[in-house]
């Protein structure tokens, strides 16, 4: 699988390490697409990780994207995007990115490993970002994302697999669909094929996956007139874990 060429279209959305009660909400979002405050306000996965980020004049307000999609990595190594075709409907609004602090990018398109605290190891820390799509009418694609630890083979310069998968169809004008699998090529053989299955023919929508050495879930949440949310903003919560002992 070649390496796609960046995207940087739209913002960089810097990437964030989150610990503690944000991971636990983000962890109940991918299942249920919303996290329950203790006032009983649902929130959606976004207003979370724009929390975390913590700054007032960040341009990465939710309800001026219309669709996120929020990735959790729990895994000891990064997810580096390896392939995202031209989104069907929609185009994109901003990609993750790791920061300097100083105005420049140095990383994109990469979802942080998991860690410890480097003052606390008691402490751990997972690896969060997102990618933002304009909404309009809707919009549908697919990402293929690798989890190995090493992005591309040193001679054919190739993305090496095992890859997690992601596809959504969000709209106006059908049903939503989203899906994720924790190994495109080996169980769809091409990103393709898993688009057009689990969005597209809608015959294999799954939310749970696992492989031999990963899990990954995934919900989504359109807000709503009552959330207090721009109705038009919608998100898309990917948790990828290690598999346990007893799954």
């Amino acid at each position: 699988m070649a390496l796609p060429v960046q995207d940087k279209t739209g913002i960089a959305i810097p990437v964030t390490l989150a610990h503690g009660p944000v991971v636990d909400h983000l962890i109940v979002a991918a299942q249920l697409g919303y996290s329950t405050l203790g006032d009983g306000t649902k929130v959606m996965p976004v207003d979370f990780y724009t929390a975390i980020l913590a700054d007032p004049d960040d341009p990465t307000d939710p309800s001026g994207f219309g669709f996120w999609v929020v990735i959790l990595n729990a895994l000891p190594t990064p997810l580096s995007l390896v392939e995202m075709p031209a989104l069907v409907h929609g185009y994109q609004k901003g990609y993750p990115a790791v920061s300097d602090l100083k105005g420049s990018t140095l990383t994109t398109h990469v979802i942080p490993a998991a860690r410890s605290h480097p003052l606390d190891p008691s402490v751990g820390l997972c690896g969060v970002g997102t990618w933002a799509f304009d909404f309009g009418n809707g919009t549908e694609g697919a990402m293929a994302l690798c989890y190995n630890g090493n992005l591309t083979d040193p001679q054919s310069q190739q993305a090496v697999g095992p890859f997690v998968g992601i596809s959504w169809r969000i709209g106006l004008a059908w049903a939503n669909r989203f899906a994720v699998t924790a190994d495109v090529a080996g169980k769809y053989g091409t990103l393709d094929g898993f688009y057009q299955q689990s969005v597209v023919s809608a015959s294999d929508s799954i939310r749970y996956d696992k492989s031999s050495e990963i899990v990954v879930m995934c919900h989504e949440w359109s807000a709503d007139l009552q959330s207090g949310i721009d109705p038009l903003c919608s998100s898309m919560m990917v948790y990828i874990r290690n598999k346990l002992p007893n799954e």
